[in-house]
């Protein structure tokens, strides 16, 4: 093909600022493969814990959107497993600068545009884990397990607004994981934490002596009309539980993944 017809093609930098939100995370800067076609390596750290600064260096792309779609791809997937790894909310990737360089320019051409940025604050730090960059970076590079279809819900529930938000959004994710049925979340909660809170059902339906778990008797006085209950202490005891939920939901996953058709 002469090289005036040849598809112009793009090698390019795109950056990510991403802030975490309650409990920090903290690593020096690495680098990375992502194993993913076009994108050749992801610079990645967090100095200061409450956010996550990623750098994605893609090659051989046809367009810059092209480009910082598949950038987006790339560290959307780390960002959910660290998320879920250490079990820590962290916010979208927002892209604060990207820069693209033409493979085959035309005579007197060489630099695209580079595309608006974007700027982020930090936020507020409960606590920070630090880790080394071998750590992460091995983390970031294991071969992708069949439980990581369910990461990205796993960090969304993390992100809900509110504690009880977030309570019901992970007691959903159980039920999608284990069948759809309350007794077998209670029971696998059960194994899991065997000194978990249990007491009778408060379903007016129930069979005498059918029981329930603490989460499974909170989501339904929420969820359904229980005589007596009143809310404000139904949602005050979510945000208390909300943690061990989210643990517990995590432990789910690992377990309970299933392969998509």
């Amino acid at each position: 093909m002469p090289e005036s017809e040849q598809q112009e093609m793009y090698k390019g930098t795109i950056q990510f600022r991403a802030r975490i939100k309650g409990n920090g995370l903290s690593f020096p800067e690495l680098t990375f493969s992502p194993n993913e076609v076009g994108v050749e390596k992801v610079e990645i750290a967090s100095q200061n814990g409450n956010e996550i600064t990623s750098v994605v260096h893609v090659t051989a792309v046809p367009t810059e959107e092209a480009g910082r779609a598949i950038a987006s791809k790339v560290n959307t997937t780390a960002l959910d497993r660290l998320s879920f790894l250490y079990n820590i909310a962290i916010e979208n990737g927002e892209i604060t600068d990207s820069q693209f360089t033409s493979l085959n320019p035309p005579p007197g051409h060489h630099l695209r545009a580079g595309h608006a940025t974007m700027t982020a604050t930090g936020g507020v730090v409960n606590a920070v884990r630090g880790f080394s960059a071998d750590r992460i970076k091995a983390d970031l590079e294991q071969e992708s397990p069949i439980s990581e279809q369910y990461f990205g819900l796993f960090r969304s529930a993390r992100l809900s607004e509110s504690p009880v938000e977030e309570f019901i959004h992970l007691y959903n994710l159980l039920l999608m994981l284990i069948g759809d049925l309350q007794k077998p979340v209670d029971d696998f909660i059960m194994r899991e934490v065997p000194t978990t809170q249990l007491g009778p059902s408060g379903n007016p339906k129930a069979k005498a002596g059918e029981t329930e778990t603490i989460y499974t008797r909170l989501r339904n006085e929420l969820g359904h009309h229980r005589k007596g209950v009143n809310l404000n202490t139904t949602k005050a005891d979510m945000a208390k539980c909300v943690g061990d939920l989210a643990t517990l939901t995590k432990k789910a996953i690992e377990l309970y993944h299933k392969k998509e058709d």
